[in-house]
């Protein structure tokens, strides 16, 4: 009897021993830096969220992120967006950019419309820590949140053929929610960049599914992770409406179009710059006179969707 309680409590040590060895051992997985895109729900629309390309920001690389929305149309009392019913389609809305700072295991982002960046993820964290004020966390702007958020368990899961850590926050006092889970290399399971939502906000957003080089990773390699239904008309918005030539000395013409309806330009921080109303019988010049660097050409059609283009002013 003694000598298999003995047993036992070896057992149970070497197996604890092991997790522990399995957890600081594990190699530390970075946010991918192109071919990745993230799918969720935030209140009514969906996004598809995608790494585009690559940006300089005060002398640092970032990784720009530009996203497709799909609005649904809340009908009935109360309101309700249901997603069989209509919806409006944005297409090409810059979303920021983001490095990864893999020395310190964190992620940094700089938002649309700033040049500085802030905190996104710290996946340098251990059980007890309480989360750090970052772009996605600070109550004091923010009063959704609870005061804090803790990590109450650290464990590891294999998506897409590679082991991550994974840590589950605690984020609302009242028993019966769920936690929220931030995992290395995709983030947050409730949004990508949105706050930490508490208790009831909770159940406002949420990412479906998330893709590597067209290959779905989370939730699992089987899920399938299709574009939200409206996206496929993108590349017919794009081919009817053309601009050239890009780069560009700061000249950009644009094809006429009956449909299109206002055109803006931003530059990389998301700023607007100008807005102009389009001629429709005939091209449009949208003349650049800002200093050489990358801008962003909106254009809104009169059905309310919106699709944006990149371009460069040498």
């Amino acid at each position: 009897m003694i000598k298999t309680t003995i047993m036992k409590k070896t057992l149970l040590y070497l197996i604890l021993l092991f997790s522990v060895h399995f957890l600081v051992a594990q190699a530390y997985v970075p946010f991918p830096t192109s071919n990745a895109s993230w799918k969720e729900s935030v209140g009514c629309s969906i996004f598809d969220i995608s790494i585009v390309d690559d940006t300089i920001i005060n002398g640092l690389t970032y990784h720009t992120l530009v996203a497709h929305e799909k609005e649904l149309h809340p009908v009935g009392n109360p309101p309700n967006c249901h997603p069989l019913g209509s919806f409006t389609m944005h297409y090409n809305l810059y979303f920021g950019a983001f490095r990864n700072d893999s020395v310190n295991k964190k992620v940094w982002f700089v938002p649309p419309g700033d040049t500085l960046d802030t905190l996104l993820y710290d996946f340098n964290l251990s059980v007890g820590d309480t989360l750090p004020i970052g772009y996605k966390y600070d109550p004091s702007v923010n009063r959704l949140f609870q005061d804090t958020i803790t990590v109450v368990a650290i464990d590891s899961v294999n998506l897409g053929g590679v082991w991550r850590k994974r840590y589950a926050l605690r984020h609302c006092p009242i028993s019966g929610f769920n936690d929220i889970y931030i995992i290395e290399g995709i983030g947050s399971t409730q949004s990508l960049l949105e706050n930490y939502y508490s208790c009831n906000y909770s159940n406002l957003l949420g990412v479906e599914c998330t893709k590597e080089n067209g290959v779905t990773i989370y939730p699992n390699s089987s899920y399938q992770c299709n574009v939200i239904v409206g996206l496929e008309t993108t590349e017919i918005k794009k081919q009817e409406v053309k601009l050239y030539p890009n780069p560009t000395n700061g000249s950009i013409f644009i094809t006429e179009h009956e449909q299109l309806e206002r055109i803006q330009l931003f530059n990389i921080q998301g700023k607007l710059i100008k807005e102009i109303q389009p001629n429709r019988s005939s091209e449009t010049v949208l003349n650049i006179e800002g200093s050489p660097g990358i801008y962003l050409i909106r254009l809104r059609m009169v059905d309310g969707s919106v699709t944006s283009s990149k371009v460069v002013k040498q």
